[in-house]
């Protein structure tokens, strides 16, 4: 234990990862930046299909969304709280440092939602489509939504009250954000660390792995069994269905899994701030927390058939409106053009009558 302190202290007296950037790496801005963007709008994409189109209302998508809109936060705050970072150092206003705790305050409980309802969303599959039990996974919601909300505002809250939460922004175990103060105790910054977001995000590792590999299984295994007696269509429908889970886990560790490594190695392992393989840590951490909800979006949207149903005919709609206008618009002009050359007869025929045909031009 004495060792562990001693390597933690060695650490927390080295040279911040912040001091040696000063936030002038201008790639590191620019990966942050465009990550948290495209996350803010594929988690806005999932939320609006979900309330413009009908047959994308189901439970499973329901829950979807509460994890889209916890990405939603995690990316904006975490935006924020990198720019409040740079903010920072040309200022010493405490309206900053207000308004990096409230950030700290916003990310840290919407990381823990997300990590509640993704486990949430691998049980309810697995009830659902293992056990065969659908009214028990859907009445399971009602006591789902006390946990999954209710767990994370107790926990970052106590955090607040214990004045737990940064009102700086730190790059030693956040890609530029604000999080844990970085001048708490080892021990107690240890627990603060995993009370806030490691410990439940590994456990979300191991459960999601767990639940998905189980539904893959059994997806596969009626495959195997049942194929012969199904369509071809349900068949290749089914298959599409189980290699998308496959990814479901993957890609949630793989986007996650930058910031633990980066808390093990810089509380164990002696990381050096100035090292490149800190600076590409540093800047997968920052592209991996923010591109949740992007990732979400490419999962469960742009690659399922019923979402590119959608978009082909919302296309083919707007194309058929265009041509609708267009077409009304020259069938308009032409009426125009046919009303003045009857005006126009009809006033040549009027000077005519009077012998008045120089001015028959004019008219027209």
């Amino acid at each position: 234990m004495q060792g562990t302190e001693a390597i933690w202290l060695q650490n927390s007296t080295a040279p911040s990862i912040s001091d040696s950037f000063r936030g002038n790496d201008l790639a590191h801005k620019i990966v942050v930046t465009l990550s948290a963007g495209l996350s803010l709008c594929g988690a806005s994409v999932i939320i609006g299909t979900f309330i413009a189109w009908e047959d994308f209302r189901s439970v499973s998508r329901k829950i979807l969304v509460y994890i889209s809109m916890a990405d939603f936060l995690i990316a904006a705050g975490n935006l924020l709280g990198f720019w409040i970072h740079h903010a920072q150092l040309s200022s010493k206003n405490d309206f900053f440092n207000k308004l990096c705790e409230g950030q700290s305050f916003v990310t840290s409980t919407a990381s823990l939602w997300s990590f509640f309802w993704t486990v949430y969303l691998a049980i309810f599959l697995y009830m659902v489509v293992v056990k065969k039990q659908r009214m028990i996974a859907e009445k399971s919601m009602t006591i789902f939504h006390f946990f999954a909300w209710g767990i994370p505002l107790a926990l970052v809250g106590t955090a607040l009250g214990f004045q737990k939460l940064s009102t700086r922004p730190d790059s030693k175990y956040t890609s530029g954000w604000c999080w844990v103060p970085s001048d708490m105790g080892p021990s107690d910054q240890a627990l603060w660390i995993l009370v806030l977001g490691k410990a439940w995000e590994i456990a979300a590792y191991v459960l999601i792995f767990v639940f998905f590999f189980t539904l893959k299984y059994h997806i596969r295994k009626v495959l195997y069994n049942t194929g012969h007696l199904q369509s071809q269509n349900s068949v290749e429908n089914a298959w599409k269905a189980e290699k998308r889970l496959t990814f479901v886990p993957v890609v949630f560790v793989l986007l996650r899994m930058w910031g633990t490594i980066r808390f093990v190695l810089y509380t164990y392992g002696g990381l050096r701030p100035s090292s490149w393989f800190t600076r590409a840590l540093l800047y997968l951490h920052g592209i991996g927390d923010n591109s949740q909800g992007s990732a979400n979006f490419l999962l469960f949207c742009l690659f399922t058939e019923r979402f590119q149903s959608h978009v082909n005919n919302f296309a083919h709609s707007v194309v058929f409106n265009c041509r609708e206008a267009c077409s009304y618009s020259k069938t308009k002009s032409v009426r125009f053009q046919d009303e003045e050359e009857m005006i126009c007869s009809t006033q040549e025929t009027r000077l005519i009558e009077k012998d008045d045909s120089h001015k028959t031009y004019e008219a027209c």
